[in-house]
């Protein structure tokens, strides 16, 4: 009885030293020290990773979780975003670096419910991504977030993932990056967001005025709500219904190009905005009658664009179901639900029917009724 009293002492003394060990208290570094602790992992690779401005990720370094708990170093380095990675799931865990020890808790099962202790820069971080993720136009957060934080380190990095190459992106960007502090403009990342500007916004500024805009005032509106009129040779103009306007907006294509609404609508007689997501099932139900309407109708002018809600992390999730459910039209990719945004959508799928001038004939109706639609439009 005494052998076996003394072999728990032991065991319970082990225990908690092991306890002990991964109870780490942050301190300041030269350079930066992440200790993460994931259970059931073990024998399996976890990546450091960096996102760049073209939005793909490149890998910083590698390493296998041994006895549920793994370990990144580097030297000192300017404060950034990196990303802890996985083989076994798309998303990545955001974790600030600026020449503090990190330690990190991994939930494997919810890797949302992760949790992350390091710099107080560290915790600004973590309240920002609760914020962004409750608010309703992440795009708009973000700008605001920005604005009243223009000192913070985070304000530079989060316009850098905030960067675009259309026009409508380029000048909210530009706009947005005069209102940081002059710390964050002369930062190693502020005059690297700065070149990626003064880059691409000359490529586009011969542009015609820029056509997309949003129905939301917090972003600027460049282009006002039409009637929208048809005119046809020796006859008297023709007076559709007053419809407003549909924004036209830029995103990225299937093969990392932006396309825009107008691209799509300019050759189309009847367009057809559809919001879905790969994870939808309501919508993946629906596409087969869609793939029917556009196979009858295409030849006379039918055109689809669809808004994918997918994570813009998880593209190949968005690409799998394009082909799985054979949809041969257009597609983009929506970053942060801003196009959603600016069409008012609040759930999926959502459906927005433009005539030739982009008047919204209707919105959120099923494919029986843009059926009924299109067979009044052309005549079969």
């Amino acid at each position: 009885m005494k052998k076996i009293f003394v072999l728990f002492f032991i065991l319970s003394i082990t225990a908690c030293k092991k306890e002990k060990e991964t109870k780490i208290t942050p301190k300041k570094i030269t350079g930066y020290h992440i200790y993460g602790k994931i259970p059931s992992y073990n024998n399996k690779d976890i990546f450091l990773q960096k996102k760049e401005f073209n939005k793909e990720f490149t890998t910083l370094q590698k390493t296998k979780v041994e006895n549920n708990h793994f370990e990144f170093k580097g030297n000192k380095t300017d404060i950034q975003l990196l990303y802890i990675g996985f083989n076994d799931f798309d998303y990545k865990i955001p974790i600030l670096i600026n020449n503090f020890e990190t330690v990190i808790e991994i939930n494997p099962t919810d890797l949302d419910k992760s949790k992350i202790s390091g710099s107080t820069l560290q915790k600004e971080y973590t309240n920002y991504l609760k914020g962004l993720n409750n608010a309703k136009n992440k795009f708009v957060y973000k700008t605001k977030w920005i604005n009243s934080h223009n000192s913070s380190p985070i304000a530079t990095i989060i316009l850098s993932e905030m960067l675009g190459k259309n026009k409508w992106r380029l000048e909210q960007n530009k706009k947005t990056f005069k209102t940081l502090s002059d710390s964050n403009k002369n930062s190693k990342l502020g005059l690297a967001i700065q070149t990626f500007i003064q880059q691409y916004l000359p490529k586009v500024e011969k542009e015609n005025p820029v056509a997309e805009f949003s129905l939301n005032p917090e972003i600027d509106n460049k282009t006002p709500i039409k009637t929208v009129v048809t005119e046809k040779p020796n006859k008297p103009k023709k007076k559709l219904p007053k419809r407003r306007k549909a924004p036209n907006f830029y995103a990225e294509s299937l093969n990392g190009s932006d396309i825009s609404l107008n691209e799509v609508r300019k050759n189309g007689k009847i367009t057809l905005i559809d919001f879905w997501a790969s994870w939808c099932a309501p919508c993946r139900a629906s596409n087969p009658h869609l793939v029917k309407l556009y196979k009858k109708y295409h030849k006379n002018g039918f055109q689809i664009i669809s808004v994918s809600e997918d994570n813009i992390d998880k593209k190949h999730l968005w690409k799998n179901a394009i082909k799985q459910d054979g949809l041969t039209w257009h597609h983009v990719i929506d970053d942060d639900a801003r196009v959603a945004t600016m069409f008012g959508v609040k759930g999926i799928p959502h459906t927005v029917l433009l005539d030739a001038n982009g008047g919204i004939i209707f919105v959120k109706k099923t494919p029986y009724t843009i059926e009924k639609k299109l067979k009044e439009v052309f005549g079969y």
